[in-house]
């Protein structure tokens, strides 16, 4: 097995329930549990606007996060699963620079241009530019923490 792997898992998982607790919400509210739904809007509101018009909503009910985080937490996700498709985990090679300008530009358009009052974004077009990002900066997330995670595992077996 490849010695990245551990690694590789856990970033996955750590993704993966990063990503249920933003739609969380709506199920919460549905099986009546507004103790935690309280509860997980609070872990993220440290992290985000959470403004009501910037969210998408699933049964009426806003997700934890705004349009552009939700893409940006299904991108880590999407990105971080799809990366052994693209690259081996034991490639030595960093993903390229040129991915961070695909990952930022159409967000700082997006943004930037609402932001001086030439248009008005909608919740699809941030969602799909946090998505762009979270799957472009996603290869640097794994290259690192894969390797982070081998770094520390190492170290542990030595002190044995």
């Amino acid at each position: 097995m490849n010695k990245y792997f551990g690694g590789y898992l856990v970033l996955s998982a750590v993704f993966l329930l990063i990503f249920l607790l933003v739609i969380a919400p709506p199920f919460l509210d549905k099986y009546g549990r507004e103790n935690l739904l309280g509860l997980d809007y609070l872990v993220f509101s440290g992290y985000c606007h959470q403004l009501d018009y910037r969210s998408l909503h699933l049964w009426g009910v806003k997700l934890a996060v705004c349009a552009r985080c939700t893409g940006v937490y299904l991108g880590f996700l999407i990105g971080t699963l799809a990366y052994p498709f693209f690259r081996k985990l034991d490639s030595g090679e960093k993903p390229p620079v040129w991915l961070i300008a695909v990952a930022v530009f159409p967000m700082v358009l997006d943004g930037g241009t609402q932001l001086i009052g030439l248009r008005e974004s909608n919740n699809m077009l941030r969602l799909f530019t946090g998505l762009l990002f979270g799957a472009c900066i996603a290869p640097y997330l794994v290259f690192t923490m894969s390797r982070l995670v081998e770094e520390v595992a190492v170290k542990f077996r030595r002190s044995d």
